[in-house]
């Protein structure tokens, strides 16, 4: 179906969502839904499922305005699945969010966020999961920011072989498990606080606190940047270490530092 804005905005009981196009889209479900698409939007989209898991299984896009895919449940991006966020506005980004009713997400509520699938966008990613946790099994996100919120753990290390992760800062994580990225060989600037039990990054490039953003990322938020893993470790798999001022923390009942490749590392 190709129209102008499409709002359906009822208790639908939709099973599948196939090809669907329009300047501005939006669909609420009350039960499952699965997304075989293409969902394609020349503007905002929004899939919400009140009562229920959302599985993306297609291609789903959007322009310049926000891409949000949300559930009561769970949601999954298949290994089939896409989400694309094209525009350049700073709104334009994509925000995964399981444990979602209507009434807005709620991080002690069971709900997972599964990627097989890849997410894309010049802007931010947020992916936000309650005591399922957040797990990468494979595909790729590709972002300037990401920023994680999970009742669970969230692990960001399942990238498909060929195909690594490639964000650009770190902003806000809060997790009540073990939170970990891998960021293949792109630089990351920790931008922001990350709370987790335990805390792995890894990056065969540099891995950036402080002013040293604005030598590897555009459209940084401000530092300084802090991990946190309370007693649990914080491991740091990197190319090289910059800390520059202002001041960043690093707490951790074990630190761990160490080349990401087989090759000398510079800490500076």
């Amino acid at each position: 179906v190709d129209f102008g804005d499409l709002t359906f905005g009822g208790d639908n009981q939709i099973a599948t969502l196939g090809t669907l196009s329009g300047n501005g889209i939006t669909v609420r479900n009350v039960t499952d839904l699965a997304v075989s698409g293409p969902v394609e939007s020349l503007s905002g989209l929004t899939v919400s499922v009140a009562g229920g898991d959302l599985a993306v299984n297609g291609v789903v896009s959007s322009g310049n305005a926000p891409l949000l895919l949300q559930a009561s449940g769970n949601v999954t991006i298949a290994a089939g699945g896409t989400v694309t966020a094209s525009g350049s506005s700073t709104a334009a980004g994509i925000t995964l969010s399981a444990a979602t009713p209507d009434s807005g997400f709620a991080i002690g509520q069971p709900g997972s966020v599964t990627l097989a699938g890849s997410l894309s966008t010049l802007q931010e990613v947020d992916i936000n999961a309650g005591t399922g946790g957040i797990t990468q099994t494979g595909g790729q996100i590709s972002a300037a920011r990401l920023a994680v919120q999970s009742g669970g753990q969230a692990l960001l290390n399942g990238a498909g072989a060929g195909t690594p992760n490639a964000i650009g800062n770190l902003r806000n994580v809060n997790a009540a498990g073990d939170f970990a990225l891998d960021n293949g060989d792109t630089a990351l600037v920790v931008t922001g606080q990350v709370v987790a039990a335990n805390i792995l990054l890894r990056t065969t490039s540099i891995l950036g606190f402080g002013r040293y953003c604005a030598v590897v990322s555009t459209g940084c938020f401000a530092p300084p940047g802090a991990l946190d893993a309370g007693v649990g470790t914080v491991s740091l798999q990197v190319g090289d270490l910059v800390v520059a001022p202002p001041a960043s923390t690093i707490t951790g009942g074990v630190v761990e530092i160490a080349p990401a490749l087989a090759e000398p590392m510079q800490v500076g």
